[in-house]
Order: structure tokens, then C-alpha cells, then sequence
């Protein structure tokens, strides 16, 4: 007993000891994770908010340039001379410095605009660069723009589009100082419609560090933020972070989703997030170091550790103290089912509980066994109520049945016979009839039931007018055994219905023997052979529960079954003399005496 104890405290708190490291686990985890995704939830919302007026600035000053370079080309000068309408050398030195001085007033009066080109449809341009304050013009000038960079401009049909631009060195035609020379030039280009001259390409420069100003605004020392073309080229960045020169669109259609950690080569973690620039289609990017954050959400793992270390030391002496009440009680619980399971019913447990549960569950154990006892002797009585009402129900079958056909052929008699053998078979209908009515027992004696089968066979031998014969063969040591009652007037009644009619004496003989424990009787006629088709609708019958026309058979077989045993049979088969037997036996009890 003191092992199972020990063994119960061990089982016991393991699981529970599992468990509470488990909602620990659980729990720390959980606030760990929404601490971080609370921090990164806020970030979003201030970065969205700040992208959303960052991005609009940048929009207005880009849009803001090209509408000043549009404007530009309204100049009948430069209309003028982009379709070459000048007839001598002098006229086109003047036009050059019509179109110089236009520029120098329009790049002036737009800080974003960093040059300003005009590209005929043969590809000759003409315009100012960066830090060239001579005018450039005709196709020798045109080596600073690569092939590739022509065929977007001349693929162009109307609509603003931005190209990560030329090369600065190409651009300038000399190195610019480091200070100086931007790390790459943003090309805006656009198809003009004029009426008079046709169409012709305009073209505008933009330094990207123009722009880092914007990025500046909202930068907070510790994130990168970067503006980068739809290509993920970087133009300009801000903060304390790496500058890479390209970002992949696949991280920033990540970050642009929902954001997105992940891991730079050679860096801590980083928190991504990204927004569009509706119009130039250009994106913001910002990346956050995680470094912050994890510390924090670690800081906070030790301190859930530390309160759940504490939380737990107490709950594990609370239980030892609770499991030493609960293993005394259980105990008692155990030895009063053990008790029950080996039969004892009356078996009360008296003692309370201190624990309500267990209090719950003794008042439901007692309660059980008193029901239960009232149910076994609920139980009891049913089954003899039971009994009794079944073998009822097969004797009110038996009986009018009976009666019907008595009472058909005295009727058949009163015609066709005098009033003396009527009344003959009206004092031996009578008298069978009498223990009948009179009492309800389910069994009797052999004797009692050979009794009842003489005033029967006298009205037989009335019906069929002296040409009917019983023959007794049951010794008088077995009418003490107990049958149940009227089993042998069905199956005589059957042996005459269903034998025949001969023209000669109509023989019935009974036959008893014991074998064994086994009392076996027997009835046969003398009628017509039984086929073997009958026989096996005979067996069929009695192994359903239909009935059809063998309504006698079947309860005397049923009546059998349930009064002496389910091993009690009935049989049916052709002797070798002719005729039809039916062949009945139980077992006998012992203590039944002959009569």
C-alpha cells in the first residue's frame, strides 16, 4: 500500500509539474511574441503615415519639374529650333542662345531639375547638362545616353517615365570630385505633340540627392531608409544602415505585403517594410534593426521565467499538502468499489470528505448501490411478472382455439346426432374447461395433465362417433413430473386435425421414457405420412418466430423453452409404421417425485 502511494504521487505530479511548464512555455511565448508584433504593428502605422506625405513631396517636386520642361517647349525659340528653322549659321548661334537662356531661366527656377534635353525623332538632341554651361546639340553631342536608354525614349508614347539615367562620368565628359558627382542621374522622359513641327522628346534630369532630404525628414538614426526605382535599383538612402545598391523585387513585394524579417549577410536581424510611390511607381523602403526589440522580448522571457519559477515552487508545496488528504480519501473510494465489484451492494460509505468533489462522489456511490439494490429486486419480480404474463398469453391462445373447434363440432352433432350425445360433450367440454377458468398456474403434474387430456379425448371420441382411440403408454412413476400446463392436448388435438380422416379407428398413442435427466415424450397417429417438406417447414418454423398455420406447435415449443429451459426441444418425424410423432423432452429437476 505504501508503494501505490508513492507510485500515485509520483504519476500525479509529473503531469501536473508538465503541464504548468508547459503554460509557462506557452505564456512566454505569447508575450514575447506580442510584445514584438505590438512594436512592429505601431512602426508600420508610423511608417505608413510617414511614406504617405513623404511619397506625395516627392510626387509634387517630380511632377513639379516635368511640368516646367513642358512648359519650356511652349517657346516659339524652342519649337523653332528643334525643327532646325534657321537658314544661316548667325541664325542658329542666336537661336542657341534664345534656347540657353530659356533653359538657365526654367533649371534655375526648379531646384530638382538637374539638366534639360530635347530629342528630335532622329535622335539628335539638344539642351544643357549638369555643370555644363554650354549648350549641347546636334548627334556627335549624343555618346552620354547607351543604346539601351534610346530605345525606351523612342518606345515612348506620350506617358512620363522614369530611367534609372546615364552614366555621370559620360554625362559630365570628365570626372566630377567625390563631393560633387552624384552617385547616379535620374532620367525623366516623355513624347511632345507639337502642331506645327510634329513630335519631339522631352527629357529632364533629376539629381536623386535632391531627394535624400525628403528621406532625412523621417529618418530616426537607427533605421535605413532607402528610395529605389521599380527595378529595385537604390537612388538615395537615409539612417545608419547599409546602402546596398539594389534590392530584390521578391523583398520588397515581401515587405510591400506585410511586412517582412529577415537576416542581411554580415547583420542582425532586420524588420522590412515598403510602399509604393503611386505615380513613378519609385519605392520606399525602411529596415529596422530587430537587435532592440529581441532584447527587450528576451528581458521579458526572464522575468515570466522568474514569476512562473516562483509561482510554481509555491504550487508544488500546496500540492504535496492537498495530495495527502486526496491519496487517504481515495483510498476509501478504492476499498468501497472494490467491496461493490465483489457483490456486496449493501456496502455504505459513512466517513465526509473534506474535499467537495469527493464528497459529491461519495453521496453519488451511496446512492448508486441503494438504487441498484432496489433495481435487482425491481429485477427480481419483473422476471416472475414477465414470466407469468408470457406463458398467460400463450394459454389464452391455446384455449379459444380449443373451444372453437369443440364447440364447431358439437354444433355439427346438435344437426346431425340426438340430443344425448350433445349433451355427453357439453358435461366433458365442462369439466376440461373447469381447471382452465379456475386457476392460473403455469405449471402441473403429468397426472393432472393426462386428467385434463381424458375429459378432452371423451369429446373426441363423440366428434368422430366412437372411431377415435387414445393409448396411454405413461407409466404412473412419471406423473409426478411437472410440465407446463395443457402441452399434450395441442399436440392430440394436432395428431387428429392434421392426420386424416380415415374411414377406420383413428389411434393416438402416448409414450414416456426418461433418459438421463431427460424426460422425453412422444404422441403419434395413425393417419396420413408426414412428407419431409412438412417436416422441414415444421423445423423452419420453430427456429423463427413466425407461426403460420402451426400455431400449437409453436407454443408448446415456446412454453417448453421458457418454463423448463432453453435446452428443451420439440421434434417432428415419420415412423417407420406410418403416420406422423412429435417428440417432445426436457430436463427433469431433481426433487420431482412421482405421483
Amino acid at each position: 500500500m505504501k508503494r501505490f502511494f508513492h507510485s500515485l504521487k509520483f504519476n500525479m505530479l509529473l503531469p501536473v509539474l508538465l503541464m504548468a511548464m508547459g503554460i509557462v512555455l506557452l505564456l512566454t511565448y505569447v508575450i514575447s511574441r506580442t510584445y514584438t508584433r505590438t512594436i512592429l504593428s505601431q512602426e508600420e502605422e508610423k511608417t505608413e503615415f510617414s511614406f504617405s506625405i513623404i511619397g506625395s513631396a516627392m510626387n509634387e517636386a517630380l511632377r513639379d519639374a516635368h511640368s516646367a520642361a513642358t512648359k519650356t517647349m511652349l517657346s516659339t525659340d524652342i519649337t523653332h529650333y528643334a525643327a532646325r528653322a534657321y537658314r544661316t549659321e548667325v541664325e542658329k548661334i542666336r537661336a542657341r542662345q534664345a534656347c540657353m537662356d530659356i533653359f538657365s531661366a526654367t533649371i534655375s527656377q526648379q531646384p530638382y531639375l538637374y539638366g534639360m534635353l530635347f530629342m528630335r525623332p532622329d535622335g539628335s538632341m539638344f539642351g544643357v547638362l549638369p555643370y555644363r554651361n554650354v549648350f549641347v546639340d546636334e548627334a556627335a553631342d549624343n555618346v552620354f545616353l547607351d543604346t539601351e536608354t534610346m530605345n525606351r525614349i523612342f518606345a515612348n508614347r506620350g506617358k512620363l517615365e522614369w530611367i534609372s539615367g546615364p552614366d555621370p562620368d559620360r554625362l559630365y565628359g570628365f570626372t566630377l570630385a567625390s563631393d560633387k558627382r552624384p552617385s547616379g542621374v535620374l532620367l525623366g522622359c516623355c513624347r511632345c505633340h507639337d502642331v506645327q513641327y510634329g513630335f519631339f522628346y522631352s527629357l529632364i534630369l533629376i539629381d536623386p540627392r535632391a531627394l535624400k532630404a525628403h528621406l532625412e525628414l523621417i529618418s530616426d538614426g537607427s533605421s535605413a531608409l532607402y528610395l529605389t526605382m521599380p527595378d529595385g535599383k537604390v537612388l538615395v538612402s537615409a539612417g545608419e544602415a547599409g546602402d546596398p545598391s539594389r534590392v530584390s523585387l521578391e523583398e520588397i513585394r515581401d515587405m510591400e505585403e506585410s511586412g517582412r524579417v529577415f537576416r542581411r549577410e554580415g547583420q542582425d536581424r532586420v524588420y522590412g517594410m515598403a510602399a509604393r510611390i503611386p505615380d513613378c511607381g519609385f519605392y520606399l523602403l525602411r529596415e529596422m534593426p530587430m537587435a532592440l526589440y529581441d532584447s527587450t522580448a528576451r528581458n521579458l522571457k526572464l522575468t515570466a521565467w522568474t514569476a512562473a519559477a516562483l509561482v510554481l515552487a509555491v504550487f508544488v508545496l500546496l500540492y504535496f499538502r492537498w495530495l495527502r488528504g486526496f491519496i487517504r480519501t481515495f483510498a476509501s473510494l478504492r476499498a468501497g468499489i472494490r467491496r461493490t465489484r465483489e457483490g456486496e451492494l449493501s456496502t455504505r460509505l459513512d466517513k465526509t470528505y473534506f474535499l467537495s468533489e469527493f464528497e459529491d462522489i461519495r453521496t453519488e456511490f451511496n446512492a448508486m448501490n441503494q438504487s441498484l439494490e432496489e433495481m435487482m429486486e425491481t429485477t427480481r419480480k419483473m422476471e416472475r411478472s414477465q414470466l407469468e404474463l408470457e406463458m398467460r398469453n400463450l394459454q389464452t391462445q391455446l384455449s379459444p382455439h380449443m373451444i372453437f373447434n369443440s364447440i364447431t363440432a358439437i354444433r355439427w352433432m346438435s344437426t346431425m346426432l340426438g340430443a344425448d350425445s350433445v349433451s355427453d360433450m357439453l358435461m366433458e367440454l365442462s369439466e376440461m374447461l373447469r381447471p382452465v377458468l379456475r386457476e392460473w398456474r403455469i405449471q402441473w403434474t403429468l397426472g393432472e395433465e393426462l386428467e385434463h387430456l381424458r375429459h378432452y379425448t371423451r369429446l373426441l371420441d363423440l366428434r368422430f362417433r366412437n372411431r377415435f382411440r387414445l393409448e396411454c403408454g405413461i407409466p404412473e412413476a412419471y406423473h409426478g413430473v411437472l410440465l407446463p400446463r395443457f402441452t399434450l392436448q395441442p399436440l392430440v388435438e394436432n395428431a387428429c386435425e392434421h392426420g386424416g380422416h380415415p374411414r377406420e379407428e383413428m389411434v393416438v398413442k402416448l409414450d414416456a421414457r426418461m433418459e438421463g435427466e431427460r424426460m422425453v415424450l412422444s404422441v403419434q397417429n395413425n393417419g396420413k405420412d408426414i412428407t419431409d417438406e412438412e417436416i422441414a417447414h415444421v423445423r423452419e418454423m420453430l427456429a423463427s418466430t413466425w407461426r403460420g398455420k402451426n400455431i400449437g406447435l409453436h407454443n408448446v415449443y415456446s412454453r417448453l423453452a421458457i418454463c423448463m429451459g432453453k435446452e428443451s426441444t420439440l421434434a417432428i418425424e415419420r415412423p417407420e409404421e406410418g403416420g406422423t410423432r412429435v417428440v417432445i423432452s426436457w430436463r427433469v429437476l431433481s426433487g420431482e417425485g412421482s405421483a
